[in-house]
């Protein structure tokens, strides 16, 4: 074991990449030798299509069997393989070994989710809408500066809310919202979208359409058809005459 070399893995890594979204990866470096490296150990990323907050990571000395962790917050924004080297010096000669970490872009599993429940629309009056209901957090993550707005056909509006904002939501955590909007007429659904930010300050949004027809008109606001109008006389004077009729009746019975 003498001749050998260090070993070099990963330890831990996201289930899968996200573009654009900071991710922690963790290399750990060993020294199976029966000798110390007494070289200066230090792990550097190859940012090839990625960025790293660190740029390197020293390490120093290894004893026999002993082993040293490394952990990087980086950044890919391509699906090229992340590469990561150990420098280390064995006597007076130089060394290097590398291991790569593959990077496929996916659903992170643990990352905020928006869910809409209990949506209602009501009419205002004319184009104008009032759009309520709740926003739960079905993640395993903090969703951060929670919005709930609508977009086209609609037009938000004021007042009283053209955008709700919600603010942060932890895991399974839920808030109410109400927005307002207007559309034109004839128009049968409106877009509701919900965006939300990651602990980076990466943007996320989801949109759901909502029909206009599931609007609920209030019992009250309901005007009296014209059709409706005589209808409603005739039952009255039928009343009126009965009460006349049996009045009469009463009073020639009585003589």
């Amino acid at each position: 074991m003498e001749n050998s070399g260090l070993s070099l893995s990963v330890t831990d890594q996201p289930d899968a990449f996200t573009s654009g979204k900071k991710e922690d990866v963790t290399i750990m470096v060993g020294n199976p030798r029966e000798n110390t490296v007494n070289g200066g150990v230090v792990i550097t990323p190859e940012t090839n299509g990625y960025e790293t907050t660190e740029t390197s990571h020293f390490i120093g000395i290894l004893a026999p069997d002993q082993a040293a962790e490394a952990t990087f917050s980086v950044t890919p924004y391509t699906e090229d393989a992340m590469e990561f080297t150990v420098h280390y010096r064995n006597g007076m000669n130089d060394h290097e070994i590398t291991t790569s970490v593959p990077v496929v872009f996916g659903i992170d599993r643990k990352q905020a989710e928006a869910v809409l429940n209990n949506i209602q629309v009501k009419p205002e009056g004319g184009d104008h809408y009032i759009i309520t209901g709740d926003v739960t957090n079905a993640g395993l993550e903090d969703a951060k500066s929670v919005v709930v707005t609508t977009a086209s056909p609609a037009t938000p509006v004021d007042p009283p809310y053209r955008s709700y904002v919600i603010g942060a939501l932890e895991p399974d955590d839920f808030a109410s919202f109400e927005a307002t909007f207007s559309v034109e007429s004839g128009t049968k659904e409106i877009t509701l979208v919900t965006s939300y930010k990651d602990k980076d300050g990466n943007r996320y949004s989801d949109e759901i359409g909502v029909p206009l027809s599931s609007a609920a008109i209030p019992d009250n606001s309901r005007p009296v058809a014209n059709d409706d109008l005589p209808l409603v006389w005739i039952v009255i004077v039928i009343i009126c005459a009965a009460v006349v009729a049996g009045v009469i009746y009463y009073s020639w019975k009585k003589k």
